[in-house]
This record gives C-alpha cells, sequence and structure tokens, in this order.
C-alpha cells in the first residue's frame, strides 16, 4: 500500500512538472511580435514585412491560439495588392483587399474569425481594363462587426444601397434598400447589437443579434 502511495505521488509531481514545464514555454502566439493593432488583450494582430515589398496581416488567440494570415500586401511591379484594416472586436478583424494590375481590378470586404479562421466576404467587385465585369459588383463603404461575428454593411451595386446583416457563417439578411441619395452609407452605425441608418432623412434601427 505504502509503495502505491508513492508511486501515485511520484506521477503527480511528475504531471506538475510536465504541465509546468510546457506553461514555460512560449507559444508563437506568444512570440508575435510586432505593433498590436487589436484593442483585446486576448488577441494579436501585427503587420509583418514579407518578401514582396509588402506586409502580411497576421494574428492569433492568445496564449496559444494558431497564427493565421488574414491577407496580404504586394508590389509586384504590374500587379499590386494592398488591404485596409477596417474594424477589429475581439478576434474578429473586418478587412478590404484589392488587386490590380495591367488587366484589372479587385476588392473584397471580408470578416475573419482569428480563432476559427473561418471567413466570409460582404461585398465583392471585379472589373477588367477592359470594361468588363470579371464578378460581382457590389462594394460596403460603411460596415461594422460585434465580437461575435456577425456584421452590418451599407452595401452598394446595381440595385442600389441596401443595408444588410450577416451572422456568424456568412448568413445574409436584407434590412432596407433604396437608392444611395435616400439611403445615405454614411448614415450607418453600430452600437452593441444595435444598427441605425436613416432612409430618406428618417431613422431606422435594428437588432442585428437575431438569427441571419
Amino acid at each position: 500500500m505504502r509503495r502505491l502511495a508513492i508511486a501515485s505521488l511520484l506521477l503527480a509531481l511528475l504531471a506538475v512538472a510536465t504541465a509546468t514545464a510546457q506553461a514555460a514555454v512560449r507559444s508563437k502566439c506568444q512570440r508575435l511580435k510586432g505593433k498590436d493593432l487589436a484593442p483585446a488583450k486576448t488577441v494579436k494582430l501585427v503587420a509583418l514585412a514579407n518578401d514582396e515589398d509588402g506586409t502580411d496581416l497576421v494574428g492569433c488567440v492568445l496564449p496559444r491560439g494558431k497564427v493565421r494570415t488574414v491577407t496580404s500586401s504586394e508590389d509586384l511591379y504590374t500587379t499590386r495588392y494592398d488591404y485596409a484594416l477596417r474594424q477589429v472586436a475581439g478576434r474578429i478583424v473586418l478587412v478590404s483587399s484589392t488587386y490590380s494590375s495591367q488587366y484589372a481590378f479587385s476588392e473584397s470586404t471580408r470578416v475573419v474569425d482569428l480563432r476559427s479562421g473561418r471567413y466570409y466576404t460582404i461585398a465583392y467587385r471585379c472589373q477588367q481594363i477592359t470594361g468588363d465585369n470579371c464578378g460581382d459588383q457590389t462594394a460596403a463603404p460603411a460596415a461594422f462587426v460585434t465580437k461575435l461575428g456577425r456584421a452590418v454593411a451599407a452595401i452598394g451595386g446595381p440595385g442600389g444601397m441596401t443595408i444588410a446583416t450577416f451572422d456568424p457563417f456568412g448568413r445574409r439578411r436584407d434590412l432596407d434598400v433604396a437608392t444611395a441619395a435616400e439611403l445615405p452609407p454614411e448614415s450607418l452605425r453600430l452600437a452593441g447589437v444595435t444598427a441605425y441608418w436613416r432612409h430618406g432623412g428618417q431613422p431606422r434601427s435594428a437588432d442585428i443579434s437575431s438569427p441571419g
């Protein structure tokens, strides 16, 4: 019985020592250096120089989340990739990326979850230099995200301006549709989970926490 007790104690001490040693080894996420662009203390988001005269926007959830590349910028002489960080809410990143060359131009606005790596597209437009369209023709001049991955955006396209909300899986629900003059995108704002905008000068609002 005494030997069994001693063996159990040794195993317990070994487990504690192993856990302590593992905790002492800093994760790749913890070692990520650079100006932190994420307001949340549990999230890191930094722009790291790459080999293509641009930067990689990379982030992770502390302490040991996977380091993920959200988007990148590159200068390839006749081809450029650029991005704009639009908002960070907890682990959720809202970013717009562009591509331009002598052949075409495209722009996409996406929502990325740093924890899972899941993302969805809010708006996308593409046009060839010849003037022909090569994809959807939507843009999001105004967009906001919540810490749980929901989004609301003013989406402009051939049909006018639409106020739309998205659930964390990217499922879209349209809230309002009108011309850009009647539905100015700059009137859109988000407070908590309530979106506010103006239609023809009249205030409107919607709770975007409801199912998409």
